[in-house]
């Protein structure tokens, strides 16, 4: 009987070829810093091109709401010499005071927009929130929140019979460069 599980080998799901430009971005991340209202945007862009391209990057926060779509609550532009291959690195942006703030009641998302000189762009879609261990308790943005959600028991074999309660993540993540 045929079973997708039964085939060791050769191409049995769907495929599909992308085109890109030489020079083009291919990761973002953002990184939103609640207290001082910035977000970072982590990049690797890839240069294909066998040279070094020099080149700018702008990077736009907007709304991604559609009350407020396309509302611009910071930019940044930056001048970039890309070598031949991957290129990382960070660009942060300061954000207007007026930047609205993810919350559980009010689910307000963003968008970081980066445009190379080249054509090449990339979006990623985040929100502007914290969430800390803070005095043994779950902060989210600076207030007390509960973390609402099931499955967690010490009994727990999908968690390997852990739980996660503010103590168990208090030192969570272990370097000091990702705990701000």
């Amino acid at each position: 009987q045929w079973w997708y599980q039964h085939i060791h080998g050769g191409i049995w799901a769907p495929v599909s070829l992308v085109t890109r430009e030489q020079v083009a971005v291919t990761r973002l991340l953002a990184t939103p810093r609640f207290e001082g209202r910035t977000v970072e945007f982590d990049y690797v862009i890839d240069n294909a091109s066998g040279k070094s391209v020099k080149t700018s990057a702008e990077i736009d926060v907007v709304s991604a709401m559609a009350k407020s779509a396309g509302k611009r609550y910071g930019g940044e532009k930056v001048a970039l010499e890309l070598k031949p291959g991957r290129n990382e690195g960070t660009v942060k942006v300061a954000l207007a005071k007026d930047v609205p703030v993810w919350d559980v009641g009010s689910p307000e998302l963003l968008w970081g927009v980066v445009k190379l000189g080249t054509g090449a762009a990339e979006a990623v879609r985040f929100g502007m929130r914290e969430f800390k261990v803070k005095d043994g308790r779950f902060c989210m943005n600076g207030r007390r929140t509960f973390q609402r959600f099931s499955g967690c028991s010490p009994q727990s074999s999908v968690l390997g019979g852990n739980c996660f309660t503010p103590s168990s993540i208090a030192s969570y993540p272990p370097s000091q460069q990702h705990a701000s």
